[in-house]
């Protein structure tokens, strides 16, 4: 603390002062006051501090104040109001707070407000009443306070308000007045009591982001929600409503759709309804049999553990489709129009037991990656057979738990690199190996992240210039060089020269998934190593 007295007896000129991470900071000095030109503080993970001094509400220049993670903080100066000019404040995961001062009304420059994780603030709708001042709020986030019953209308009289989120609180519903927020374009609405919702949601002409999640009592949405004609984004997650119908002409300027942990049986996203749908996740709807429409609009789709699912529309016409993932939808049993998805990037097809191939693969020449992860072996080996007649291409295959997946690209390793998770060992903790070489000179390497792999110990060899640099797995989808092979031993054992200590391994050069490290960069590291 005398250290921090002496630094600011000094800068009088000061604009910003940053704190993180300095677990043993207490809190400012009286001092802080005499900085009258500071306009930006920001103190994150200040788990010391417990207070602020009376002389801190001095600093008439300052806009913006964050106090993160100031877990031992449980109240502001009474006189906290005199911050006139303050536009911008974080009080997040400041868990001890547990009241804001009467003065809090005088902050009517007040733009940013975020309260969320101030889990023993004593909110009741009287609590709320400064707001009625404050008539320029933009963002205000209420999240996991848990005393907050009702939304107060010095809320939705909030007529700047643009981003309002209040999860994990014990609303119980939501007032009619929330259409009263004509500028709102982001809400997420995550309550857990919640049972309905009000029908003047639709009034909420400028929403473009609609988040509604984990509230299981909630079974349908308001129709009026047809009426969001600049909804871009809507998210819905684990909600038990069993219809999802708009209409025919509504929603029509959506961008994204995400459905998870619904009940619905049937869906459609037609071109008609949905002109402009670029991206669709569907994913966690066990009672999902049929999706009857997609818009030919789509550039991802991903459809996900929707193990009743049966149909899905053909993709003829689909010409602006990059990435098609379908993973653990067993009922599916086949793709059709593939052929037409001619800019296609990347196509997923993990766990659909019942598809007895993937037709047309050999017009999808733009492919990148390939996921063919527990498909029949069948699968596996007609889409390599046709992959490899392509010229002069480079694509990443994941085959895992495919027996002897490892051996069947081997032979293809002199005209494209493929690195394929064999882990066939499954509910085993055994260390597994997949050596590759045969590597052509002046070609890409090209690594990919290995998806639930049973081994924590998954090590990855790769020759270069006759040495084999040595990766060991550090985390999903984090490969970490560790060392160079010099030699092996007389029974075949690994003898592996470390660049780095037990422990520190994480320390090394960490590739992530679909990263793409060339030779030259390879070899340019093995002088780091003293073979």
């Amino acid at each position: 603390m005398l250290f921090l007295e002496n630094v600011l007896q000094a800068p009088l000129q000061l604009r910003q002062l940053l704190i993180s991470h300095c677990l043993k900071f207490q809190g400012f000095p009286k001092s802080i006051g005499q900085l009258n030109h500071l306009k930006k503080i920001v103190i994150t993970e200040g788990y010391s501090v417990r207070s602020l001094p009376d002389e801190f509400c001095l600093l008439q220049s300052l806009e913006q104040l964050v106090l993160f993670e100031c877990k031992l903080l449980s109240s502001l100066p009474s006189n906290f109001g005199d911050l006139s000019n303050l536009r911008h404040l974080n009080l997040s995961c400041c868990e001890e707070l547990r009241r804001l001062p009467d003065t809090f009304k005088n902050l009517k420059l007040l733009e940013h407000l975020d309260l969320a994780n101030c889990h023993k603030l004593t909110f009741k709708s009287e609590d709320l009443n400064f707001l009625e001042n404050i008539t320029k709020l933009d963002y205000l986030n209420l999240s996991f306070i848990r005393q907050l019953q009702e939304l107060p209308r010095h809320v939705t009289n909030q007529a700047s308000l643009r981003e309002l989120y209040f999860d994990y609180t014990s609303l119980r519903d939501l007032p009619d007045s929330i259409g009263q927020l004509s500028r709102i374009t982001k809400m997420r609405i995550v309550c857990v009591q919640l049972s309905s919702l009000p029908t003047s949601l639709g009034d909420l002409s400028s929403l473009t982001k609609l988040e509604i999640a984990y509230s299981p009592k909630l079974k349908s949405l308001p129709k009026s929600i047809r009426q969001l004609n600049n909804l871009q984004e809507l998210s819905i997650t684990n909600i038990p409503i069993s219809e999802l119908d708009f209409g025919t002409a509504s929603l029509s300027n959506l961008k994204k759709i995400s459905l998870e942990g619904t009940v619905v049986c049937k869906l459609s996203f037609s071109e008609a309804c949905y002109p402009h749908l670029e991206s669709l996740h569907v994913s966690y709807n066990r009672h999902l049999e049929e999706i009857e429409a997609l818009s030919r609009t789509l550039k991802s789709i991903y459809l996900g553990n929707c193990e009743m699912l049966k149909n899905i529309p053909s993709f003829a016409g689909f010409t602006s489709l990059r990435n098609f993932c379908l993973t653990d939808c067993c009922g599916i049993e086949k793709i059709e129009g593939l052929e037409n998805c001619t800019i296609l990037s990347e196509l997923s097809v993990e766990t659909c037991w019942e598809l007895p191939g993937i037709k047309s693969l050999e017009h999808l020449q733009n492919l990148k990656r390939l996921a063919l992860k527990a498909n029949k072996r069948s699968v596996i080996e007609r889409c390599i057979q046709t992959i490899q007649k392509w010229p002069n291409e480079r694509i990443i295959i994941w085959a895992q738990a495919v027996p002897d997946a490892a051996s069947l690209v081997h032979s293809f390793l002199s005209q494209k690199l493929m690195i394929v998770d064999s882990s066939s060992n499954q509910g085993t903790n055994s260390s597994q190996k997949l050596v590759l070489k045969g590597i052509p000179d002046g070609d890409a390497i090209m690594f990919c992240c290995v998806i639930n792999c049973v081994s924590s110990q998954m090590t990855l060899e790769i020759v270069l210039d006759g040495r084999i640099l040595f990766f060991k797995k550090v985390g999903k989808g984090r490969w970490a060089l560790v060392g160079v092979l010099s030699q092996r031993n007389s029974d075949g054992e690994l003898r592996i020269q470390t660049l780095f200590g037990e422990g520190e391994v994480e320390k090394g050069l960490v590739v992530r998934g679909e990263e793409q490290t060339t030779r030259e960069a390879l070899r340019s590291l093995l002088p780091l190593f003293s073979l």
